[in-house]
C-alpha cells in the first residue's frame, strides 16, 4: 500500500481530500498546453477530478488500489501537481502510473525527477517489482523523462491497461523497481 505521506528533498508528497479538487483540477488544466503531445491533459470538468479524489479516498483502506497523491514543493508546500497510479495492474507486483501532472512552472526544476527517484524507492519497500507509465510517442520530452528514470523497457500491450484508447501512437515503458 501505497503511504499517505512522504517527503523527499524539495517535495512533500500527500495523499489527496475532496478539498483540494478545485486545486487539483486547476493544475491540471494548467497543463492543457501539451495536450498536442499527450492527450491524456485534454481540458476536463472539475467533477471529473473529484470524481478520481473520491476514488483514491474510498480506496486508502484497501491493501492495493487506486492511489492519487498530491506533490507540494517549497516551506509554503505550494500545489506543483499530481499522480496517480495503479497498484497490482496490469499484474501483481506491478504499479501503474496513470498520469503525473506537473503545473508548468514547476517544470524542469526537479519536482518531477525528485519524485518518480523516490516513488521508485517507497514502492520497492513496499514489495512492488515493476512500475509502468505510459508515454505517447509524440512526447518527446517525456520520453526522454522516463527513460532518463530507468524506464527503459517496452511492455507489449493491447490498448490501455486504463480502459481509454485515445487514439494515439503510445509505448507503456516499465522500470524495474530491483526486487
Amino acid at each position: 500500500m501505497l503511504p499517505r505521506a512522504w517527503s523527499e528533498g524539495q517535495i512533500v508528497v500527500q495523499a489527496v481530500v475532496a478539498a483540494q479538487t478545485p486545486a487539483l483540477h486547476a493544475a491540471v488544466t494548467e497543463c492543457v498546453d501539451i495536450v498536442g503531445l499527450d492527450p491524456t491533459f485534454a481540458e476536463v470538468p472539475e467533477n471529473t477530478v473529484g470524481e478520481l479524489v473520491e476514488q483514491s479516498v474510498a480506496e486508502e483502506a484497501q491493501e492495493r488500489g487506486f492511489r492519487m497523491r498530491s506533490i507540494h514543493v517549497g516551506p509554503a508546500e505550494e500545489l506543483a501537481g499530481y499522480f496517480h497510479l495503479m497498484e497490482d495492474v496490469p499484474n501483481a507486483g506491478d504499479a501503474w502510473l496513470s498520469i503525473l501532472a506537473i503545473r508548468p512552472r514547476f517544470r524542469r526544476s526537479g519536482v518531477g525527477t525528485t519524485l518518480i527517484k523516490s516513488l521508485k524507492s517507497v514502492l520497492a519497500a513496499q514489495g512492488f517489482r515493476f512500475a509502468l507509465a505510459r508515454v505517447y510517442l509524440a512526447n518527446v520530452p517525456a520520453l526522454q523523462f522516463w527513460t532518463r528514470l530507468g524506464f527503459t523497457e517496452i511492455v507489449p500491450h493491447r490498448g490501455d491497461y486504463i480502459g481509454h484508447d485515445l487514439g494515439k501512437p503510445c509505448v507503456v515503458l516499465r522500470a524495474s523497481l530491483g526486487g
